[in-house]
């Protein structure tokens, strides 16, 4: 009996004492990186190519700045490195990828705010942050395209002309992937959605046009006189 009791007590105590909790594991900061799911970007990038208008859909309510900027950036850092291995450009392939990685998702954030105050001004009704994030999304595989496109430059007498034509086909195709974008985050018709990025086209084109008549002008202005002094002289 008296052995049975100590057993007893012993289960007692054992079961009195409190296990410590373990402690939880410390969480590391995330990287800029971190959470980007490469398959998935590069996935993503191959349906905006193949099939944009289901790219656009499936995006819907997932718009960020902060992923499109990842996004651009690596476009860019990967532009440099193609550009640079095609190219054989030992300069671009070290300090191109940091420079183009700043330089894409800037350029891109610009072009989408002109644009987007355009389409608000034809009434559309999405945010910047939507149409930033699908231009990047869109975008994104187009910068890639325009850096393999160099290749064209082996080809020998034409090489020049054919890249030429790559990348106009490459801009018009954008130029498409845009407009159905537009049209699905502000609701729009096919026609405001061409107009949102037509009218800055034009209105820069005329802008260029005249500074370089004007340019064109002052150089026609000092060539006479310049020859006239050295008759003089």
């Amino acid at each position: 009996m008296a052995k049975a009791r100590k057993a007893s007590k012993r289960r007692v105590v054992r079961r009195g004492k409190k296990r410590a909790a373990p402690a939880p594991a410390a969480r590391k900061a995330p990287g800029m990186l971190s959470g980007m799911d490469f398959a998935a970007v590069f996935g993503l990038w191959k349906a905006a190519l193949t099939s944009p208008e289901k790219a656009i859909s499936s995006q819907a309510g997932k718009a960020g700045y902060a992923k499109g900027i990842l996004m651009l950036c690596l476009a860019g850092a990967l532009y440099a490195v193609i550009s640079a291995i095609l190219t054989s450009n030992f300069f671009v392939l070290v300090l191109g990828p940091a420079m183009f990685a700043v330089m894409a998702p800037i350029v891109v954030l610009v072009g989408a705010a002109v644009v987007f105050a355009f389409a608000k001004m034809l009434g559309g009704k999405g945010s910047l942050r939507e149409q930033f994030y699908m231009s990047a999304v869109l975008l994104s595989p187009i910068i890639l395209l325009l850096a393999c496109a160099k290749v064209l430059y082996i080809v020998p007498i034409i090489g020049f002309l054919l890249k030429a034509a790559a990348v106009f086909v490459l801009e018009v195709y954008a130029l498409y992937q845009i407009t159905l974008a537009l049209r699905s985050i502000h609701g729009f018709s096919t026609m405001r959605a061409i107009l949102s990025w037509l009218l800055p086209l034009l209105i820069v084109t005329v802008i260029v046009v005249i500074f370089a008549l004007i340019v064109v002008a002052a150089i026609l202005a000092v060539i006479p006189a310049a020859i006239l002094v050295g008759i003089l002289s």
